[in-house]
């Protein structure tokens, strides 16, 4: 099923046996992918914050993890995955980007992909910061963290807040 306008994507139900299960999206020229992990029915957001999450906790990169997911490796991921939303939650905080609260969850928050929603609001922030970085791309700062994955997180400087001027 295509996403839709406001970036909403659903599939028909998917049986509980499923669960918890890894999720890809692939789109864009040059084809960019991102992948993401469901716990259980429900929401599941596909964005380059999952993407991280993923690949802080499998360890890897996310493409590859879903590409050999097992039964075995699955199922022994939600600790790490909730580890992982910790450790950038604080890389976010630590860089000045602006965090709503402490219910922190990029994975199953619903949103939509529009400006003053407070979850695509801080993805278009994390974008022109790593821009603002050297014109980085999501997909170099994934190859950079994918080669120290024992270093502490750190992302690029939160983007300066625009300001209306008179």
């Amino acid at each position: 099923n295509p996403t839709s306008s406001s970036g909403a994507w659903s599939i028909a139900a998917v049986p509980a046996a499923a669960f918890p299960c890894v999720v890809q999206v692939s789109n864009g020229a040059p084809e960019s992918t991102l992948n993401s992990y469901a716990a259980g029915p429900g929401v599941v957001n596909i964005t380059p914050f999952t993407d991280l999450i993923l690949a802080m906790a499998a360890r890897g990169n996310p493409s590859d993890y879903f590409s050999n997911v097992s039964e075995e490796n699955k199922a022994d991921l939600a600790d790490e995955i909730n580890a992982a939303i910790n450790k950038l939650k604080a890389a976010l905080a630590a860089k000045g980007y602006l965090l709503a609260s402490d219910s922190f969850d990029p994975i199953s928050a619903r949103f939509t992909a529009s400006a003053g929603n407070f979850y695509d609001d801080l993805l278009e922030a994390f974008k022109k910061g790593l821009s603002d970085d050297g014109g980085k791309t999501y997909s170099v700062f994934l190859t950079s963290l994918l080669a120290n994955l024992d270093a502490d997180l750190v992302l690029p400087d939160a983007p300066p807040k625009e300001t209306g001027g008179t």
